[in-house]
C-alpha cells in the first residue's frame, strides 16, 4: 500500500514538473514575446562548442520600440547570469544613442568604448552585431563612439555574417565576402566566398576587385575581365562606390562582367551602387550596351 501511495506521489510530481516546464516555455511562444540570442564571451572557449562566444536566449516584448530593445539587450550583455561566460563589453561603457534607418542601426557608445584594445574591440563589435541582428528586420549594425566613427577602427556597417569564428582565438575572427563570376556560357553568375581579416570598407572593395581580376576558384566559372586590368582608385561616398579602372578593362568586356562587378561590390553593406570609370572617363560613354553607369544593389536575376 505504501509503495502504491509513493508511486502515485512520484507520478503526480512528474506531471506537475512537466506542467511547470511547459508553463515556463510558454512565455517564449506567446505572440507578445520574442527570444533573442545574446552573445557573451565564453570563460572556457576551448571547451565551448561556439568557440569564444556563448549565447543565451533572452525574452523581449515583441512591440518594444527598437531603440529601447537595443539599450536593453546591450545592458543584458553587460550582466551575464552565469560564471561560464563573461561580458564582451566593459561595464563602464554605455549606449549614448540609437539611430534606426530601415534595416540598419547605428549605436553610439560612450567614449570609453574606443579605448578597448583592438583585438578585444573586434570581439565586442562581433558580440553587439550578432545580438542586435536578432532584432526583427535589423540586418546592419554600425558602431560609433561619442557621435563619431571610432578613431582606431574603420567606419562601416556589419552584418551577423561578417564574423566567422574559428576556435577560441580572438585573432582568428574573419569576415566573409561574396564574389560573383560568370559561368562558362556567360549567361549567369556563380557566387564564391572568401575569408579575410580586412575590415575597412574601401580596402575590402579593392580586395574584391583584385580577386575578381585574379579569377575564380570554381572550375564552372570564368574570368570577369582581362587579367591585365589595374584598379586606379576606389572611393565610397554615401553608399556609392566610384571605381576607376585601367583601359585594359575594355578588352573583351560584356554585360555579365559588369553584373559580376556590381553584385560583388554591392555585397558589402557600405555599397548600394557602383559607378564605373575607365581612365577617369564615364564608362557608359565608352561601353554602349545598356545603361551601366550605375549598378543598383544586387541584380538577383543573373545569379545562379
Amino acid at each position: 500500500m505504501r509503495k502504491r501511495i509513493l508511486l502515485l506521489w512520484l507520478l503526480n510530481l512528474v506531471v506537475i514538473s512537466v506542467m511547470m516546464l511547459f508553463a515556463g516555455c510558454s512565455r517564449q511562444n506567446e505572440d507578445g514575446w520574442i527570444s533573442v540570442d545574446v552573445a557573451y564571451m565564453s570563460s572556457a572557449p576551448e571547451t565551448n562548442k561556439d568557440g569564444i562566444f556563448y549565447f543565451e536566449k533572452i525574452d523581449i516584448e515583441k512591440d518594444m520600440p527598437k531603440e529601447e530593445a537595443v539599450k536593453y539587450l546591450i545592458s543584458a550583455m553587460q550582466a551575464p547570469s552565469a560564471t561560464v561566460y563573461t561580458s564582451a563589453i566593459p561595464v563602464d561603457t554605455y549606449v549614448e544613442s540609437v539611430k534606426i534607418n530601415g534595416n540598419s542601426i547605428t549605436v553610439d557608445m560612450s567614449s570609453s568604448y574606443s579605448k578597448i584594445p583592438d583585438i578585444q574591440q573586434t570581439v565586442s563589435d562581433a558580440a553587439i552585431t550578432m545580438t542586435l541582428c536578432n532584432i526583427p528586420d535589423i540586418e546592419l549594425v554600425r558602431i560609433t563612439c561619442g557621435g563619431v566613427p571610432k578613431s582606431n577602427r574603420p567606419d562601416r556597417y556589419f552584418t551577423a555574417a561578417s564574423f566567422i569564428m574559428n576556435g577560441e582565438s580572438f585573432e582568428s575572427i574573419k569576415y566573409e565576402i561574396t564574389l560573383y563570376f560568370p559561368n562558362k556560357a556567360h549567361t549567369a553568375l556563380i557566387p564564391e566566398t572568401r575569408e579575410t581579416s580586412i575590415d575597412d570598407g574601401k580596402a575590402l572593395a579593392e580586395m574584391i576587385m583584385n580577386e575578381l581580376i585574379r579569377g575564380p576558384q570554381n572550375e564552372l566559372s570564368t574570368y570577369v575581365t582581362d587579367r591585365g586590368v589595374r584598379v586606379l582608385y576606389i572611393s565610397i561616398d554615401d553608399k556609392v562606390c566610384s571605381l576607376n579602372l585601367s583601359d585594359a578593362f575594355l578588352k573583351n568586356i560584356e554585360d555579365m562582367s559588369i553584373y559580376a562587378i556590381g553584385n560583388s561590390l554591392c555585397s558589402l553593406p557600405e555599397i548600394d551602387e557602383v559607378e564605373i570609370l575607365v581612365e577617369g572617363k564615364n564608362f557608359q560613354e565608352i561601353y554602349d550596351s545598356g545603361n551601366h553607369e550605375k549598378i543598383t544593389f544586387k541584380e538577383e536575376y543573373v545569379i545562379e
